[in-house]
């Protein structure tokens, strides 16, 4: 029973396969640590329900009545005091307290229940994830009837009687307050491995309920779509104006993870009277500007995280327009200057909390790297500006004059050379200098300013990620004027002084021209870090717009909505480490994702070469001139492109290929007359009757006869891997693909037969020919369509689609050398540039080739639009990886020499 026990019944005992798998009792649980044996059974199914993890501790706390125990069981589990000898609590033993508070689900998975308080590791959440990924039910209490139908597929379970209405066991909110804001915070600072686990469980929860979904017959309801990647939903009450109910303070504190900004400093307050503020006879006063004549009405001081060159001065203005009282140096505090510099000044020191919180000075900036001590303080709101990262480090250089060492820098961050002494620049001390061009505002943040060149990691980006989430205030110079309410509804600040009109220490176009794109495209390489921290921000940033909107009462004209999730401006990091040892080179051996094992060695069939190529029949050979497939080959292009390798395009149909067939075409690539395609290969491997139709491999596609061909069908055996080639593929939003192939084929009055299809609903229909698709291609276009074309499985039977076929086609595409995202197409065509060597005025995308308009795309609904969604899991992750991967192309590509 629970916990393992029986009640003193003599037949106590663990129950394991040989006894479960009998069919006197059809469902059993495990309300106990897992242990040898547990799981694994012949002719059995597992199921697990997880929640977040904190309701699953309160519960425990309020049902067994451990209310009197727990800060006491907390201390034990942070080694701060032995563990005490506990009774039993409402029919849990003695021996089973601390562990429903240290990692309980880590614990009770990964078969080390019983481990000593605070001694669970990532070793014990390995295991947990492991033994998570094999069973077959998961749900999640908090999303439960979107996850409801496996119980109906998996189980078998009639559907009228599986909706979750209401609480077994349940509290009241008055019982809820029974847990204090202090132990829900040191709760969730000691139990990441839970709160990653689940993380990862919800995951799983999602792909087990897709599958469920694709199973004929259910009687429920169709479930909401899997949610898109998102910050975490941070549960609240109805928004309120109080800070200390503001939803990201409702997250551990700083303190609590020994986040080093939020511990407090030991030696604050100073013991030197020359810097308080206290006495007015001290010089330090008069670095304070005379107080407003309408102050602001906020009991709170404002410190703000001035990162250098990223729009301080402006909100200095804006706070002091806005009745803030402020030094008269910028906004920073008296003694505490730009980098911590106050010019000579007897009272130049690093002010910290205690300083801070008094309210002579109502906003104060922190314009350096922070330390111990700087953030958390008592009555005080935090606030930061994030922009483009190399725009911020454009900036410093042209302001402070680096024009002539940011080379220097930039090989130092790179080890290349040592660091050379530097002087003063316009009022930087020399030892600041290579941090700027060096993932700036990661070391800013993380409290790890002064790293060495080139050797801030992921350590500090997780560090500075947390810093910023715990940011009151957060904004995105890009896109200011969207984000201005949260001054006016959290700073309290009017209206009327906050639009953003114009720049203050700005430059123009030609001083622009001083930072060269080699530069440029060698910051970005460098930085990628704080592009990733960009991105978090950004997310953070309309958290607090939409929390302050939801404030109410705002005299801002009304800000435009959130935008959709749009390309990034900049790099984000690749899912696998990028090999980058030397520069890098325009040898297609030496590109990085080249030194990946190769598709062959991994048995990725499009890579395995086919044992029928070369073919036999001359009928084939482009070698003699004679040959009726010599009709289909384009002129020599004048002049044509010099380059040695053959190019093989992976056309996925309707993925914009006849644009990429004719940018090829104007850059004097040789080229077949029908589209690109092989001749003999043509879309889906059919060449209209053609008595040369064949299936080409590499042998043919190598030689120079043809300097650019496309695969536009499933790929096979020898598709890719070829000698002298370089190789390429666009993706775009699955659907969009989809809705596309819909409207060009007219599959209009199929699509809800193919769907119900795939779902295992109905049999597949028979579907004659749809403007040059033969029948026998209908369903894969709407069936997880480019994981089954990269994969070498194209005609996988419908909802057939598995983990193990995406698995190939990310191998796959992680090979392929130039990867488009149409969406983005033109942050991406330097690839083209770079590696296909095609001149740069013909790269840009400015129009659609076989378009559609909104009117055609009403006819496709809203319903097959979801349920497409959900029956396209797969290619919605492999299209989320190509996105990376195009990215860290496009980088390398940005930082090869011209």
């Amino acid at each position: 029973n629970v916990m393992g026990r029986s009640w003193g019944e003599k037949f106590a005992h663990h129950a394991k396969c040989i006894e479960r798998s009998t069919q006197e009792i059809t469902l059993s649980m495990i309300e106990r640590g897992l242990e040898k044996g547990d799981l694994g059974c012949e002719n059995s199914i597992s199921g697990v329900m997880l929640r977040e993890p904190f309701k699953g501790a309160r519960s425990t706390v309020l049902y067994q009545g451990f209310q009197g125990e727990l800060d006491l069981l907390q201390s034990v589990i942070a080694g701060d005091k032995p563990l005490p000898k506990i009774g039993e609590h409402r029919g849990v033993p003695g021996q089973f307290s601390y562990q429903f508070f240290d990692n309980f689900v880590t614990r009770s998975l990964s078969g080390e229940f019983h481990l000593p308080p605070g001694k669970v590791t990532r070793a014990q959440l390995e295991v947990a994830k492991e033994v998570l990924k094999r069973i077959d039910i998961i749900m999640v209490l908090e999303e439960v009837s979107d996850h409801i139908v496996q119980l109906e597929q998996l189980f078998k379970w009639p559907a009228k009687v599986l909706q979750f209405r209401k609480k077994v066991n349940g509290h009241a909110k008055d019982d809820y307050k029974k847990v204090s804001r202090e132990q829900e915070e040191k709760f969730k600072s000691q139990n990441q491995l839970d709160y990653e686990l689940f993380e990862f469980g919800k995951k799983l929860a999602w792909e087990r309920t897709a599958f469920a979904k694709s199973l004929p017959g259910s009687q429920i309801p169709p479930p909401t779509p899997p949610p898109t990647a998102a910050p975490p939903h941070i549960e609240m009450s109805w928004p309120s104006v109080e800070p200390e109910k503001w939803p990201w303070r409702q997250v551990p504190s700083g303190q609590s993870l020994q986040l080093l900004p939020f511990i407090p400093d030991p030696e604050d307050p100073p013991q030197d009277p020359t810097f308080s503020l206290v006495n007015p006879d001290t010089n330090i006063m008069r670095e304070i500007e005379r107080p407003p004549l309408h102050p602001v009405k906020r009991r709170e001081h404002i410190i703000w995280v001035h990162l250098h060159n990223y729009a301080g001065t402006n909100i200095c203005e804006k706070g002091k327009q806005a009745g803030e009282r402020i030094s008269t140096k910028n906004c920073c505090w008296p003694g505490d200057n730009v980098m911590g510099r106050s010019w000579g000044e007897e009272f130049a020191h690093h002010a910290k909390c205690s300083e801070r919180s008094v309210h002579e000075i109502t906003l104060s900036m922190l314009e350096r790297g922070l330390e111990q001590g700087d953030l958390g303080c008592e009555n005080s709101i935090s606030g930061v500006m994030l922009r483009e990262p190399f725009k911020g480090a454009r900036s410093t250089v042209l302001y402070h004059g680096f024009d002539g060492e940011l080379d220097t820098f930039q090989a130092v961050i790179a080890g290349e050379r040592k660091l050379p002494k530097i002087g003063e620049h316009r009022g930087l001390p020399g030892k600041f200098s290579y941090q700027f061009f060096d993932n700036f505002v990661t070391r800013s943040l993380s409290g790890e300013f002064d790293l060495p060149p080139g050797n801030v990691t992921r350590k500090q980006l997780e560090v500075a990620m947390e810093v910023l989430k715990r940011i009151d205030v957060i904004l995105i110079l890009e896109e200011v004027s969207e984000h201005v309410i949260q001054l006016e509804q959290l700073f309290k600040w009017p209206a009327k002084g906050l639009p953003f009109e114009r720049k203050v220490n700005g430059h123009n176009d030609d001083d622009y021209k001083r930072v060269s794109p080699e530069q440029e495209a060698k910051f970005k390489s460098q930085n990628p870090l704080d592009y990733e921290l960009f991105e978090f921000g950004k997310k953070l940033a309309w958290e607090r717009t939409n929390y302050a909107k939801s404030l109410g009462g705002s005299k801002l004209p009304p800000p435009t909505p959130a935008p959709a999730p749009t390309p990034p401006p900049a790099p984000v990091p690749p899912p696998a480490p990028m090999i980058m040892e030397s520069w890098p080179s325009v040898e297609p051996e030496k590109w990085p994702w080249r030194q990946l094992p190769s598709g062959e060695s991994l048995s990725l069939p499009p890579f395995v070469p086919d044992p029928q190529d070369p073919p036999a029949d001359p009928l084939y050979s482009l070698a003699n001139p004679n040959t009726q497939i010599m009709r289909e080959i384009e002129p020599v292009p004048q002049p044509p492109l010099k380059r040695r390798e053959h190019i093989v395009w992976v056309h996925l149909h309707n993925y914009a290929g006849t644009n990429i067939c004719e940018k090829g075409k104007l850059s004097g690539e040789r080229i077949s007359t029908k589209n690109c395609c092989w001749p003999g290969d043509n879309v889906m491997g059919r060449s209209w009757g053609e008595k040369f139709a064949h299936h080409a491999k590499c042998s043919e596609r190598s030689t120079r006869e043809i300097t650019l061909s496309m695969i536009e069908r499933g790929l096979e055996q020898g598709d890719l891997g070829c000698a002298n080639s370089i190789s390429g593929v666009m993706l775009r939003e699955p659907f969009k693909g989809a809705r596309s192939t819909v409207l060009y084929h007219s599959f209009q009055g199929e699509l809800d037969t193919l769907q119900a299809a795939i779902g295992g609903e109905k049999p597949l229909p028979r579907v004659g020919e749809h403007r040059g698709v033969p029948g026998k291609f209908s369903y894969q276009f709407f069936d997880n369509f480019v994981t089954r074309s990269l994969s070498g499985d194209f005609d996988v039977p419908p909802g057939q689609v598995s983990r193990k076929q995406l698995d190939i086609a990310k191998e796959v595409l992680r090979r392929i050398d130039v990867i488009l995202i149409l969406e983005e197409v033109n942050n991406h065509t330097v690839q083209l540039e770079k590696f296909f060597q095609w001149p740069s005025q013909t790269v840009q995308f400015s129009r659609k080739v076989n378009g559609h308009s909104d009117t055609d795309y009403l006819t496709v609904s809203k319903e097959q639009e979801d349920k497409f969604k959900s029956q396209n899991a797969l290619d919605y992750e492999l299209w989320e990886l190509g996105k990376q991967l195009a990215w860290e192309r496009t980088n390398y590509a940005k930082a090869m020499p011209s």
